[in-house]
């Protein structure tokens, strides 16, 4: 780009050439100059309209990037508030109707009723997916209010940050129990350290959804939980002496895979191991604690 000693140049050329060459030559390099000056401030002013709509472009598709993630951001966070209130107005209020008829229930069994034991089992279990469900709710619910306090048994609340190996053994119990119910004898031992958020609650989905399937399917009678954190990734594995898992995989499993692979884990299946690694960041429940 020419600038102003560019200009000057020319002036100095013209201005030469003019007392070289007398009157006569003056015409021909004062067009040449002016021409050339014109020239220069019109590719310059065309410079600057093109660097003005370039940026105008780049501003442009910014703002469209910008849009449609938020248009994508509403749209995921009123899906997830469809669902938080299809489920507390389904799953909840039924599992919240079953918890109150085992209530009901057990002041009508004796003290020494074989079936007391089972009813405590069925209401253990209700009250423990109310609270998964009310969870659910809270998490995903622009309006949370009508979750809290709405029935009673609902077990541990949304805001109860409560320690990942009590939860454990609290899921352990309860597969125990289940097996009990129905005449046959489990036994699970859990060695688990804590972990923070997210981590610790994608933890909680492959325990209950290993012990789930050995409940359901693998007819073992010992099963092992095992969570242990290497760093910044955390290992979960679920065994059993039983049949382990076979067959293609079912929906607990693709979805339990999919909600791994969401905060960038990976799932394993591999005859009676259920295993799963998880990243593992402090500072997002840090975050989380300062909100």
């Amino acid at each position: 780009m020419v600038g102003d000693r560019g200009r000057a140049a020319l002036l100095a050329v013209t201005l030469s050439a003019t007392a070289q060459g007398g009157p006569g030559a003056v015409v021909g390099p004062t067009i040449g100059t002016a021409l050339a000056v014109f020239i220069v401030h019109a590719y310059q002013a065309l410079r600057a309209e093109a660097d003005h709509y370039r940026q105008m472009a780049d501003d442009l598709r910014a703002a469209q990037h910008q849009r449609a993630e938020a248009e994508h951001a509403a749209g995921v966070a009123e899906e997830r508030a469809r669902l938080a209130r299809e489920v507390h107005d389904t799953m909840a209020q039924g599992l919240s109707s079953i918890v109150l008829l085992g209530r009901a229930m057990d002041k009508q069994l004796g003290a020494g009723d074989p079936a007391r034991e089972t009813l405590d089992v069925i209401r253990s279990t209700a009250s423990d997916n109310l609270a998964e469900a009310r969870r659910f709710v809270a998490e995903n619910s622009a309006d949370t209010a009508a979750v809290e306090g709405t029935s009673e048994g609902a077990g541990e609340g949304a805001a109860t940050r409560t320690p990942l190996p009590a939860r454990l053994e609290r899921l352990a119990g309860h597969a125990q129990d289940r097996q009990r119910a129905l005449g046959e004898q489990l036994e699970v031992r859990v060695n688990a350290v804590d972990l923070p958020e997210p981590a610790a609650s994608v933890a909680e989905r492959v325990v209950r959804e290993g012990l789930s399937n050995i409940v359901r399917h693998a007819g073992a009678s010992s099963a092992v939980v095992t969570v242990d954190r290497l760093g910044e990734t955390a290992t979960i594995d679920v065994f059993d002496n039983g049949r382990g898992i076979s067959g293609p995989e079912g929906y607990g499993l693709k979805g339990l895979r999919a909600r791994v692979e969401e905060v960038g884990g990976e799932l394993t299946v591999e005859g009676n191991v259920l295993a799963a690694t998880v990243p593992v960041d402090e500072t997002v429940e840090e975050t989380v604690e300062e909100k």
